[in-house]
């Protein structure tokens, strides 16, 4: 009968709510991965940290899908990402980790439009990348991304 409709509807909910538990639980021990890098700082074995981002990174995966669509959650992983990039700008990857974190702050804002932290968020990342890409001689590159930031 009509209680068949109601009982999916609560087992729904209690799962969904189990699966934003559990996106926050991977979410808290990503934060505090990265919490170890920073109080490291970026000359600790580069190595090291590295291995730690990328633990952070794989946890935040993991959230994101439990939590699919959640504008916290990208705006995290973004923020991760940036922070990996800045632990050592003169690596390779920084531009690539810049790159996804673009990604992710924009899907970020296609869930949240109005959110300054994620605008905020995204334009320091977009600066990172202008300066990565001019540092490595393609100041017009560079050029582009100052201006995707500022507007």
């Amino acid at each position: 009968g009509s209680d068949d409709g109601g009982g999916a509807r609560e087992v729904a909910a209690a799962l969904e709510t189990g699966a934003r538990q559990r996106a926050e639980e991977l979410a808290a021990e990503a934060r505090a991965l990265v919490a170890r890098t920073q109080r490291r700082g970026a000359g600790f074995r580069a190595q090291a940290n590295a291995e730690l981002f990328r633990e952070a990174i794989g946890l935040l995966d993991d959230a994101c899908a439990q939590a699919p669509g959640d504008a916290a959650l990208l705006f995290e992983y973004g923020s991760t990402l940036v922070a990996w990039a800045k632990s050592d700008l003169g690596d390779a990857q920084a531009e690539q980790l810049l790159t996804d974190a673009d990604i992710k702050f924009q899907e970020a804002l296609a869930l949240d439009p109005t959110s300054e932290a994620v605008l905020f968020a995204w334009g320091l990342a977009l600066c990172l990348q202008a300066s990565v890409a001019a540092r490595l001689g393609r100041a017009q590159q560079g050029t582009k991304l100052f201006e995707r930031a500022a507007a």
